[in-house]
């Protein structure tokens, strides 16, 4: 699955401008040691990638309530993006609040980029159009501050930190 994602990444960075001409841009990265950004994607673009879904309740502070299922883009995904040797990603979001998550987080719970909340794109004013979602239901030692934290929404930017 890993194999066929970064294939299907390296494809869309070989055909700049994917995206429509209207999109905008949702998401940038930002490699180690980079200042501007080294890939950006429009959401038509992130949806072209091979989609994951996770189903599950979020914890109650995180103010969305209720039983969703949550597609997007692991976060394992777009990590080989940022350079060999990364420990560390720096996610930001619209309102510039950002969080760190180490890579083992996301090789041990594999959190995706969520787009779609049931079905539906997931607007600005719903925290979107990109929340980081963990997996809650499989894992209860998930239900603590710290990744409740790192449960950022309105993701525009990841870095390596």
């Amino acid at each position: 699955m890993r194999r066929l994602i970064l294939v299907t990444l390296a494809g869309m960075l070989l055909l700049p401008g994917s995206g429509t001409a209207s999109e905008r841009v949702v998401l940038k990265i930002y490699a180690a040691g980079t200042d501007t950004p080294t890939h950006s994607f429009t959401l038509s673009e992130l949806k072209a990638l091979p989609p994951t879904s996770l189903e599950t309740d979020l914890p109650e502070a995180l103010q969305i309530r209720g039983h969703h299922v949550w597609t997007g883009v692991p976060l394992g995904a777009l990590t080989p993006l940022l350079g060999p040797g990364v420990s560390e990603i720096r996610l930001t979001a619209l309102n510039d609040y950002s969080i760190t998550i180490p890579v083992s987080d996301i090789t041990t719970y594999q959190p995706i980029l969520a787009y779609s909340r049931d079905g539906q794109d997931i607007a600005i004013r719903d925290k979107g159009p990109l929340i980081v979602i963990y997996p809650f239901g499989r894992y209860p030692e998930l239900e603590q501050q710290i990744y409740l934290n790192r449960t950022i929404w309105q993701v525009g930017e990841i870095r390596a930190n």
